[in-house]
């Protein structure tokens, strides 16, 4: 229960400390996504079309408005987990202190001269208390972020489908072709490979008739009389 307990807490005070940190200022003004090539900044598979000037143009226009969409909305995330990043600085300092109260009392109770089983239980009611306090938390956490998670997720779908609005009906055919050979190639590296037999892995000698390279010579025995 200690270590998990711990475990959580980092979790929760390393996710604030990161999201309340400051982007670097020598940032690219284009902040490729996870779909983007390094080289055209287009995303996967409309790099590999035959696009013109004018649909490259379009495509990364709309690559920059999601950018700045997202952009706004991690500022305003930064500064609402700045504020809540002090709220959790003060909840781990609580905690240490409550899990040092806790260790002394079971100290005081494992070195008793009688098992005071009521402490015992109430020491266990306490622990069983903070984890699901802390797994509670955990989930309003994750039910707070979810709406922002959903609306990221149909933004980036949006822009997808503008994004293959310009391109022409062979250029589509094209960029449907590879997502169909993308995911099957996926498949394929995911399958388990077969597992060879220890016959096959270490095939016996094949048997002949052929007589040995020598024999050894038996020793001559006087004949009986």
């Amino acid at each position: 229960m200690k270590k998990y307990l711990a475990a959580a807490t980092a979790a929760l005070t390393l996710s604030a400390t990161a999201c309340a940190a400051q982007p670097p200022k020598d940032k690219p003004a284009y902040d490729c996504s996870r779909d983007c090539t390094r080289s055209e900044h287009l995303p996967h598979g409309f790099d590999r079309l035959d696009l013109s000037s004018r649909q490259k143009a379009k495509i990364r226009k709309i690559l920059e408005n999601e950018r700045r969409e997202r952009q706004a909305e991690r500022s305003a995330h930064e500064e609402k987990m700045k504020a809540k990043f002090a709220s959790l600085e003060a909840q781990h300092e609580e905690r240490i202190k409550k899990e040092a109260e806790r260790q002394a009392a079971v100290d005081k109770l494992i070195s008793g001269k009688k098992f005071d089983e009521a402490a015992a239980r109430r020491l266990i009611g306490e622990e069983e208390a903070e984890s699901d306090r802390m797994i509670a938390d955990m989930n309003a956490d994750r039910a707070e972020h979810k709406p922002q998670h959903e609306a990221a997720q149909l933004r980036r779908l949006k822009n997808f489908h503008a994004m293959f609005q310009v391109l022409t009906p062979k250029q589509q055919q094209q960029w449907l072709e590879q997502r169909k050979q993308r995911a099957a190639d996926k498949a394929e590296r995911r399958k388990p490979r077969p597992e060879t037999p220890e016959a096959d892995q270490h095939p016996e000698a094949p048997q002949t008739d052929a007589p040995p390279a020598f024999e050894p010579v038996k020793p001559a025995t006087a004949p009986q009389q």
